[in-house]
């Protein structure tokens, strides 16, 4: 291990160097806790187009629960961040009639 001599520089500098230094960061923190950043949200077709998938099974999807919507007025939207972290949950198999099923 090496060792680090510090010269021209006494303990009370040091020590209000760090404090500085820390006074910083923690403002950095704090600003970022105090204004968070808003969440993005999606249009149905934004979805659908994202996922591959037409907007009746967006549809079928977020009444099985699978995918959360917001309403919003008459409008239906769909966090971005919840939107891709259920795609990795969907794993998707045709049905012999065609349709899909969701494996849990």
């Amino acid at each position: 291990m090496s060792q680090l001599f510090l010269q021209g520089i006494n303990a009370n500098e040091l020590l209000e160097s760090l404090g500085q230094l820390v006074e910083k960061r923690l403002e950095k923190v704090l600003a970022q806790i105090n204004h968070p950043t808003k969440p993005k949200f999606l249009t149905r077709k934004e979805v659908a187009k994202i996922l591959n998938i037409t907007l009746g099974t967006l549809n079928d999807w977020t009444k099985l629960g699978w995918i959360q919507c917001y309403k919003v007025g008459r409008r239906v939207l769909y966090k971005e961040s919840e939107v891709f972290a259920n795609v990795e949950k969907l794993a998707l198999h045709k049905n012999k009639k065609g349709g899909y099923h969701y494996d849990a």
